[in-house]
């Protein structure tokens, strides 16, 4: 059993990475964050920074962690490069991948161009600078925006060449990664679609609804529904995930259920 005081956090942290041991992980809460490996020994804090934003995105290979406000190396907290946003506020929810990396070097990211996310509930008009926006980690800037007004949350597929994007009309877009261009848009749900994943190695993906309360999982040669799974009434906001041998589908909410769809395993 290990133990790690996360001081100077005031709350719960959010957590991102590998929790193995042999692994890294990224606290962060209130535009702080500190780095963590976990090995045989315990948990071990590497670094702790301030002014990263609310918004952190670790790289798959767990070496660099991209922020709003740049790009930072894991093994010293050092921030590598500057990002050149402007005038972006990164949208950010806990439950939701609002960022997600694209290769080594990009990362694409939800938000708003030109006024704060809270202003949306005031001035309905501000919905329209909602965009998917493209970051080249390597300079800090944006290479490129798309409009994006009902976006909710992304994934990637496995050889990074497409982007999902699903949201509050009900739909998933399936975008081309370097050009951001729609290649595909259908209808997935009767209510927001509040997450999305891609699974490993299967050509499926997987849609999440807090409101009605379904997950689907999607063919993506016919882009017809091939499973469904209903979630009982007290499920609320929530996450999703496949495990990396892609046999099993995580779901959280209020509770913790593991899921071993029919159509996970390759016929």
């Amino acid at each position: 059993f290990s133990r790690c005081e996360f001081g100077g956090f005031g709350r719960c942290p959010d957590l991102y990475g590998d929790s193995g041991v042999g692994s890294r992980l990224v606290a962060g809460i209130d535009g702080k964050a500190a780095g963590f490996r976990i090995d045989k020994g315990g948990i071990h804090q590497l670094w702790k920074v301030k002014g990263v934003g609310c918004s952190l995105i670790l790289h798959p290979s767990l070496d660099l962690l991209w922020t709003e406000n740049g790009l930072f190396d894991f093994a010293t907290g050092e921030k590598r490069v500057e990002a050149k946003k402007g005038i972006f506020e990164a949208v950010f929810n806990r439950y939701q991948n609002t960022g997600v990396w694209i290769g080594a070097e990009r990362v694409l990211h939800i938000g708003y161009w030109g006024q704060a996310a809270s202003d949306v509930e005031t001035d309905p008009a501000a919905a329209l600078s909602k965009s998917l926006v493209l970051w080249d980690t390597t300079t800090g800037e944006s290479v490129q925006s798309v409009a994006a007004p009902k976006a909710e949350a992304l994934c990637v597929s496995p050889d990074a060449t497409m982007i999902a994007e699903v949201g509050q009309d009900k739909r998933v877009r399936i975008r081309e990664a370097r050009t951001l261009n729609i290649l595909q848009e259908f209808r997935v749900h009767d209510s927001a679609v509040n997450d999305v994943a891609w699974h490993p190695t299967l050509p499926l993906l997987v849609t999440y609804s807090w409101e009605d309360k379904k997950i689907r999982v999607w063919n993506l040669k016919d882009y017809r529904m091939v499973e469904e799974f209903t979630l009982g009434s007290a499920s609320g906001e929530g996450r999703m995930v496949i495990s990396p041998d892609g046999r099993q589908l995580i779901v959280s909410s209020k509770s913790m259920k593991v899921y071993e769809p029919k159509t996970f395993v390759a016929k």
